[in-house]
């Protein structure tokens, strides 16, 4: 737990994930007491996703693509397409307000359902 909570020291590169976090990590995944591809972290992308911060919201659909399955939280057949159809609505629904955020939110989410 320290780990994640220490603060990076000057020297180290902002984006650089310290050794030991990877190894926590694994250690973590191993013993399997961390689902990093389970329900709950998905679920948390997909809040972090309407994020107003673009740089997170980036980050988010990129792990949110590359490490989950799509479409989200999808079980039967029925609630692949009732989830596809929530995920598109909601961005449509971003893409036509009035604030840009929202737009570039919107249009974030229907690139992620294009694409897969």
């Amino acid at each position: 737990m320290e780990t994640f909570l220490a603060s990076p020291p000057a020297q180290r590169r902002k984006g650089k994930v310290p050794e030991s976090t990877a190894k926590l990590v694994s250690l973590a995944l191993a013993a399997g007491m961390w689902d990093f591809c389970g329900d709950p972290a998905a679920r948390v992308l997909d809040v972090v996703l309407l994020d107003s911060v673009a740089e997170i919201r980036e980050d988010a659909a990129y792990i949110r693509e590359q490490y989950f399955s799509w479409p989200p939280h999808a079980g039967a057949a029925v609630d692949v397409w009732y989830g596809m159809q929530q995920w598109l609505s909601k961005g449509l629904q971003l893409c036509c307000s009035s604030r840009s955020q929202d737009c570039e939110i919107g249009a974030l989410i229907c690139k992620m359902i294009y694409r897969k």
